[in-house]
């Protein structure tokens, strides 16, 4: 955990007088004093986006025959871009202008509070040795659900399990930096085929699963980042109905948009919190300070998040669904925020948030379109056909003419030109490139697999060979066109 120290030394006998200038400049500074006994103060410099930080823990307290003054940085910030000695420096600097100056008032309340205080017990988090702070230095706690801050760690510690679990089940590591599609398909990514073709489940696996260790640990530091200060503030419930709601609505506008990408990951539903949370900071129940201080950061951390959402590969579509969404029902779950102690108000609002999602995905499911998932039904019926088609390939070779004759004539000849039809539909829809290329091939397959069924038609009722030359170069043109169609 990044921080910043410094030791000098001051006459035991004044360390009062030093304890309340450093009160008095904390206060100044912004920082919230949490703590004084005879041993020194503990303040809190606020949290800040623009700082990419939590904030700072400041520490003042003696040491031996002098004074220690340290700032360290809160949560799980891993760098602090020189923050916490700029405070050690502010401080020193804020001390010794009050040190010149009367704030007669001022030094009066801050040493009647340090008086007040003088009888706490040492056992604290000013020493170092004590429980207390030994227990603060533990960083894995971020991973243990606790108190206000339960929720966050346990979706934290749900997706580093099952990303676990899928990179095993893989038997690769490759998979530890980039799982193949039928990987994450099995693990329940969002897939327009299979997610609007009966499998709506995709729509929630999809925001706990991720491609590859780099994605898991940015989306959960992302995560992280926002939960410590929304959680607290919505509490478990709306916190957890906020996350999953908005990480549907993320899904299903991936779903509408996209039409042949495989989605997985918690961007979308993470978004979601940061549009709960930038909508919070528009009204009132954030504390004024911090909404001045948050508003413009968070702005910024969306706006170039989603600039950097353009580059190819990353489904922006669902980071401008759950941030939309976020925003939404932040709305709708500030009406229960606003009455902390209501309960019931509270149930009813989450309910509502999560039945008007539910509702909104069975409406709009039927309604998307599915070309991708077409194609692959029209292809299933097309290799049905083709198999039937194929059927006469299959007879035994000591079967005669007759049988080979009805059997192209009553089979195959219809099958080819039901596979015909399937073709015809799939050229009607709107597909991807690469997929368009693959049924113009199987059009021409079918073209020359019909050509190659007639002239063998004719062979059989005219008891003839003269066909053979054109059925073989009929047989060579299918067979490069199956390479080709195999490789497309």
């Amino acid at each position: 955990m990044p921080k910043h120290r410094i030791e000098f030394t001051y006459k035991e006998e004044n360390f009062e007088e030093y304890l309340v200038l450093a009160c008095i400049a904390a206060e100044k500074l912004g920082w919230t004093v949490t703590y004084i006994s005879r041993s020194g103060l503990q303040a809190e410099s606020p949290a800040s986006m623009a700082k990419n930080t939590w904030g700072e823990e400041i520490t003042l307290r003696k040491k031996n025959t002098g004074v220690l003054l340290e700032s360290k940085s809160k949560g799980s910030t891993l760098f602090d871009y020189g923050w916490n000695k700029k405070n050690v420096e502010a401080m020193l600097q804020k001390i010794e202008e009050i040190s010149t100056t009367e704030l007669t008032d001022e030094k009066g309340k801050w040493k009647q509070v340090v008086e007040q205080n003088q009888n706490q017990v040492e056992n604290d988090l000013l020493n170092p040795d004590s429980e207390a702070a030994r227990e603060e230095k533990k960083w894995w706690k971020i991973f243990i659900p606790a108190g206000e801050f339960f929720i966050t760690p346990l979706i934290i510690d749900l997706n580093i399990l099952l990303f676990v679990l899928m990179v095993i089940s893989s038997g690769s590591f490759e998979a530890l930096i980039k799982p193949d599609s039928g990987l994450l398909l099995n693990w329940g990514a969002n897939y327009k085929p299979n997610t609007v073709n009966g499998e709506w489940w995709r729509l929630i696996t999809c925001v706990f699963e991720h491609i590859g260790i780099i994605h898991l640990l940015m989306n959960m530091y992302a995560l992280l980042y926002v939960g410590i200060f929304l959680e607290p503030l919505l509490g478990r419930i709306r916190f957890t109905v906020a996350y999953l709601a908005t990480g549907v609505a993320a899904s299903l506008v991936s779903l509408w948009w996209h039409d042949n990408i495989i989605s997985a990951g918690a961007s979308g539903a993470i978004f979601g919190m940061y549009g709960v949370f930038l909508f919070m900071l528009l009204t009132n129940i954030i504390a004024k300070d911090v909404r001045k201080s948050m508003l413009p950061s968070i702005g910024i951390f969306i706006g170039y998040n989603l600039l950097f959402g353009l580059k190819a590969g990353v489904d922006n579509a669902a980071h401008i669904g759950g941030l939309v969404s976020g925003f939404a029902i932040g709305a709708i779950l500030y009406i229960s925020v606003r009455q902390p102690g209501n309960r019931r108000i509270e149930k009813m609002i989450s309910g509502a948030v999560l039945v008007a999602v539910v509702l909104a995905a069975w409406i709009l499911i039927p309604r998307v379109n599915n070309p991708v998932g077409d194609y692959i039904k029209i292809m299933n019926e097309f290799v049905k056909q083709e198999n039937e088609a194929l059927a006469v390939f299959r007879m035994p070779d000591n079967a005669n003419r007759d049988i080979y004759l009805e059997l192209i004539e009553k089979k195959s000849m219809p099958a080819w030109k039901k596979c015909r039809e399937q073709v015809e539909k799939a050229k009607q829809l709107k597909l991807p490139p690469e997929l368009s290329k693959r049924v113009n091939l199987i059009d021409e397959y079918v073209s020359h697999r019909i050509k190659e069924t007639e002239l063998r038609q004719k062979a059989l009722k005219e008891a003839t060979d003269q066909y053979n030359e054109d059925i073989n170069n009929e047989v060579k043109k299918i067979e490069e066109l199956i390479k080709e169609i195999s490789g497309s």
